[in-house]
């Protein structure tokens, strides 16, 4: 995934721009940047949105935490050192007790009381397997969860974006300038684009170039062939 978060403002190709008269006949072109111009918008403020979600007073990062016993709490004392130098440690029960905790289902069965027997081993069992459902199912539901999820959608529909914009042949002057003036004054700090979006992108140009120049279509090897395809397990 492209996962450079850039402020959407900073895309400098407008929607006023693109729906200048000059560049009706490669709309197709202005299209594909515009519809990149909305994908990145939207993963901005995904991005933004998973980050608060993350740091807010709603956000959920504990792990589950299922009881399954106590154990006393007591302090240990030691007798004063005999001649022979030997003593004795002594552990003291305070009346308290502390609960124990597990985060696992095999946490919950390595655990189960030994005095238990069936059916009330099993319903030890049920019930705390339960618990530990419970918890991760609000885990899955909560602000942060749903946040991450958004994300990663918004993610992949950028990245379809971007194939689509380094991958859409111009079929005018003006398409191949509205295309390289996108991504260059976007890629200021050279992380706009990945390699292959560079490769791909410098096919697509020549591609359009030779087109109108009336020559054939550059040469196009097999990895850059399914890079086009977008087939990204050609990337390296």
């Amino acid at each position: 995934m492209n996962v450079l978060v850039k402020s959407s403002a900073a895309l400098a190709v407008t929607s006023a721009a693109m729906s200048a008269e000059i560049f009706s006949s490669d709309n197709h072109v202005f299209a594909a940047i515009e519809r990149h111009r909305q994908a990145h918008k939207a993963f901005v403020e995904a991005a933004t949105a998973a980050d608060e979600a993350s740091t807010g007073t709603t956000a959920l990062k504990r792990p589950p935490k299922v009881c399954i016993g106590f154990h006393k709490e007591g302090s240990f004392s030691r007798t004063a050192a005999g001649a022979d130098g030997s003593y004795t440690i002594t552990w003291t029960p305070n009346g308290e007790t502390e609960p124990l905790y597990v985060d696992s289902l095999e946490g919950i069965k390595r655990n189960v009381p030994e005095n238990l027997c069936d059916p009330d081993r099993a319903k030890w069992l049920s019930e705390k397997e339960a618990e530990l459902e419970e918890q991760l199912q609000e885990a899955a539901e909560s602000k942060p969860a749903l946040a991450e999820q958004a994300l990663s959608e918004a993610g992949d529909l950028e990245v379809a974006a971007m194939w689509d914009l380094v991958g859409t042949v111009p079929t005018t002057t003006d398409g191949i300038v509205a295309l390289l003036s996108y991504v260059r004054s976007n890629d200021v700090d050279g992380a706009f684009l990945d390699d292959e979006h560079r490769e791909v992108l410098a096919w697509t140009i020549e591609r359009a170039v030779r087109a109108m120049a009336g020559l054939p279509e550059p040469a196009i090897g097999r990895r850059l062939a399914r890079l086009v395809d977008g087939d990204e397990t050609a990337i390296a």
